[in-house]
């Protein structure tokens, strides 16, 4: 009898709770919004409910791009590759933290992997072909980065943008 009552009152706080797919959902908008702190605390919480939740990785490690602690971004981008190996968009974000970082050994197996999935992708084929000999402005380049605004990845993952426009 006590194991039903605690099962039925188990049932009802879980209910009341926000879904991990709700707290994602508005992670994700914090992240649009550049709320990173918000967006952390709450791809953080979908982690602690579903640790294999790739998108959630993904975005975490947007977060830590954006907001300069690459090394939590790549620990945390190395963890849903191996969950997801063949994932794009997490290829290609970790390869921006290598460029990023000037580790373009690191970089550019990454940045060959996704144009090997997908061809047509163009950010990893430009990207692949800048890491390459490191022209002279390079460094200069790799300083400026911008988040990627719609469309969003399938996964709902942002890839980190890198503005080569200067």
């Amino acid at each position: 009898m006590r194991s039903v009552a605690c099962l039925c009152l188990c049932a009802f706080l879980l209910g009341g709770a926000e879904s991990a797919k709700d707290v994602f959902d508005g992670a994700v908008r914090a992240l649009a919004a550049g709320d990173y702190e918000t967006a952390e605390r709450g791809f953080q919480s979908v982690l602690r409910a579903e640790p294999r939740n790739v998108a959630a990785l993904g975005n975490l490690g947007v977060v830590y791009s954006h907001t300069n602690r690459a090394d939590q971004a790549i620990t945390v981008y190395r963890r849903a590759l191996q969950l997801s190996p063949d994932d794009k968009a997490i290829l290609l974000n970790l390869g921006l933290v290598y460029l990023k970082q000037e580790a373009h050994s690191k970089a550019i197996p990454l940045f060959a992997r996704v144009v090997e999935l997908d061809p047509q992708h163009m950010q990893a084929g430009s990207c692949s072909q800048s890491a390459a000999p490191t022209p002279a402005n390079w460094r200069q380049r790799s300083a400026i980065s911008r988040p990627c605004t719609p469309p969003l990845h399938e996964t709902r993952i942002f890839s980190f943008c890198w503005d080569l426009s200067i």
